[in-house]
């Protein structure tokens, strides 16, 4: 039997794309533009496979991702996204994906994306794994941080960090100086517990807040 599958994306385009790649190959049971969408597809629908975006308007992928592994823990997740960047790999990891899928990818690809999770596996595109990658996937997450912990303008750094901005892009979107932004940086890794830049992405990405 064909793989049941539903697919979230915000762009119309890519959204038809997708269907077009996969119908020959699977059954698409609904086709959808946000994460609220999706996920009570998914309840309703009971698909094998969940295709979603990490960017999409009121809930990111990554948070959607962890939810359906509540509501529908049968179905397996697979993101499709253009983000390379292994800490949104790790964090779709961690909140319960079983395939990251780049967006450069061909069909093909994630037709097999698809088998591989299906058979239990996990799939991660070719073009993506990379040694950062296979070292942040084995790391183990930071315990008991929390951006609550955090005032409102260290959220911003911190968002502003895990966006890959410099400390100079930081200064002058939020209009302050330099000092200023490598002190709330300072900060917010004393608070957090944790070493550098990569892991503040990690946890901002984790949570959502990098989106």
């Amino acid at each position: 039997m064909k793989p049941r599958i539903v697919i979230a994306d915000d762009h119309l385009l890519v959204l038809d794309g997708l269907r077009m790649i996969l119908e020959p190959h699977c059954e698409v049971l609904a086709t959808v533009t946000s994460a609220p969408e999706l996920i009570r597809a998914a309840q309703e629908q009971s698909p094998d496979v969940a295709l979603l975006d990490i960017g999409m308007p009121n809930m990111n992928g990554i948070e959607a991702t962890r939810q359906l592994r509540i509501v529908a823990p049968a179905v397996k997740v697979i993101v499709v996204s253009q983000y390379a960047d292994h800490q949104y790999i790790r964090a779709a990891f961690d909140a319960g994906a079983s395939g990251y899928v780049a967006k450069q990818s061909g069909g093909r690809e994630l037709v097999a994306a698809i088998a591989d999770v299906m058979a239990g596996e996990r799939y991660v595109s070719p073009s993506l794994v990379t040694e950062a990658l296979t070292d942040s996937l084995t790391a183990t997450p930071v315990a008991g941080a929390s951006s609550r912990q955090l005032t409102p303008r260290q959220l911003q750094v911190l968002q502003l960090v895990a966006q890959g901005k410099s400390a100079k892009e930081i200064a002058h979107e939020l209009g302050i100086s330099r000092k200023t932004v490598e002190f709330h940086k300072a900060c917010i890794l004393q608070t957090l517990g944790m070493r550098n830049s990569t892991e503040l992405t990690r946890f901002a990405v984790s949570t959502g807040m990098a989106v």
